[in-house]
């Protein structure tokens, strides 16, 4: 990727769509996922903005179910997203684990979707 402007295009897309999961109880963004945005100095860890579209991952907050996490997690970022949105449910985490806790999948992803 080459450098962009932090206030606009995928910088800017990756930011507000991570701002609006962060905001959600139900989901955490995976941060040990292979997805992430690489800007300068920093990665946004289970956000990917790119031509073909966006790509989230996230962990499911239990008892938050696959459906019901996707759901939310379209319902947050139809507002920011400049593009169609692949969801990921990565795994499914305890509502103790920490946010910024790196957990790794167990397994291969449940769902995908598209906003």
């Amino acid at each position: 990727m080459t450098s962009q402007d932090p206030d606009s295009g995928p910088a800017a897309a990756a930011d507000a769509i991570a701002a609006a999961l962060d905001r959600l109880p139900s989901v955490r963004r995976h941060a040990a996922s292979a997805v992430g945005t690489h800007l300068p100095g920093r990665r946004v860890h289970g956000v990917r903005v790119h031509e073909a579209g966006i790509e989230v991952h996230v962990a499911a907050v239990w008892p938050t179910t696959v459906d019901e996490a996707a759901r939310a997690v379209r319902a947050a970022v139809a507002p920011v997203a400049t593009a169609t949105v692949d969801v990921t449910i990565d795994d499914v985490l305890l509502d103790d684990q920490p946010r910024s806790g790196g957990h790794g999948p167990e397994g291969s992803a449940t769902e995908v979707s598209h906003v």
